[in-house]
């Protein structure tokens, strides 16, 4: 389990920084960049159910799946760092922990 920091303010899962789902997935197959990923998971305030009650409280440590793997922490479509941040990107969301193999 990773933990993660998220500066997305306006995903309907971010409450004071920290992400509420129990999992999310970092997209970016071919990413050479932080730039070249998102948050898969991501959801607008908008758009986000009114009774969110499964995604309220935020989750410190949680699974994150990735795609990105030419990323040096991809381990089998995972991550493995101890901590990844989220933050917004130049096209929506970005995962700052990117690190190029």
């Amino acid at each position: 389990m990773t933990n993660l920091q998220c500066s997305v303010n306006s995903c309907g899962s971010n409450k004071e920084g920290c992400c509420c789902r129990p999992s999310i997935k970092v997209a970016g197959q071919q990413a050479q960049a932080c730039s070249d990923t998102c948050c898969h998971s991501y959801t607008p305030k908008s758009d986000a159910p009114s009774n969110s009650a499964d995604f309220e409280r935020p989750n410190l440590s949680l699974e994150i799946g990735c795609s990105a793997c030419n990323c040096v922490h991809n381990d089998g479509h995972k991550c493995g760092a101890d901590c990844v941040c989220v933050k917004n990107g130049s096209s929506g969301t970005e995962c700052a922990t990117f690190k190029s193999n």
